[in-house]
């Protein structure tokens, strides 16, 4: 699994207005924090503990063309031992428990795709500080992989429920309605290929989370 690089860009505005008859002259706006999202197909492999990894034996792998992610939980720490949680959380997606347990409500999740703004909030609402890491609990990706079936090379859309458990009612998946209605515990998946769609679900606790403060701040596994 790729891990999620996260852009932080500072961006100030200024409106100016040159009619001297105007008397509510426009204020400059506030600055805002924007968070924008970087998928890069090189970028190195990595596992768990956020070291390089490697295909183990007997499998095989691919960079997918990633065409949009949610995440459902954005932290900033200042210290390698900062605790999940205990420091400034900048946003947190909404959560429901219409499919019983607490999780993750994909109807209203945020989706961005490559390059494009998956947050903006002011400054003002982040507590100031000096923050060295940012943690990112992803929710959903959604990518196109290749595949040889009977000699023919095709192309379909896989969709990865990553999140530790999503109430899902339906989603679209390239123009192929999926109705679920119901909480689908991490590693919930879809692919869809000329028409036609499947899903399943991957193995507990099998969904790699990249975590470079894996000895000094873990994570939740499943989380």
């Amino acid at each position: 699994m790729k891990i999620l690089k996260l852009v932080p860009i500072i961006v100030f505005g200024l409106l100016i207005c040159c009619d001297d008859n105007q008397d509510d002259s426009p204020q400059p706006s506030s600055p805002n924090l924007i968070i924008k999202l970087k998928f890069d197909p090189t970028q190195e492999r990595l596992g768990n503990t956020g070291q390089p990894a490697s295909v183990g034996a007997g499998n095989a792998a691919q960079s997918p063309s990633i065409n949009k992610m949610s995440a459902n939980y954005i932290e900033f720490a200042p210290t390698t031992t900062t605790a999940l949680g205990a420091d400034e959380i900048i946003f947190e997606g909404d959560e429901t428990s219409a499919g019983g347990d607490q999780a993750i409500n994909f109807q209203n999740a945020v989706f961005a795709g490559d390059n494009e703004t998956f947050l903006s909030i002011p400054l003002s609402d982040i507590s100031a500080g000096n923050y060295e890491w940012v943690r990112a609990s992803l929710a959903y990706q959604e990518g196109d992989i290749n595949l040889l079936v009977n000699g023919h090379e095709l192309s379909g859309t896989l969709a990865s429920f990553v999140g530790y458990n999503s109430y899902i009612s339906s989603f679209d998946l390239n123009g192929s309605t999926i109705d679920v209605n119901d909480n689908k515990a991490q590693g919930f998946w879809a692919f869809e290929a000329l028409g036609f769609t499947t899903q399943g679900q991957a193995p507990e606790d099998s969904t790699t989370a990249p975590n470079p403060l894996f000895n000094s701040s873990p994570i939740p596994q499943g989380s």
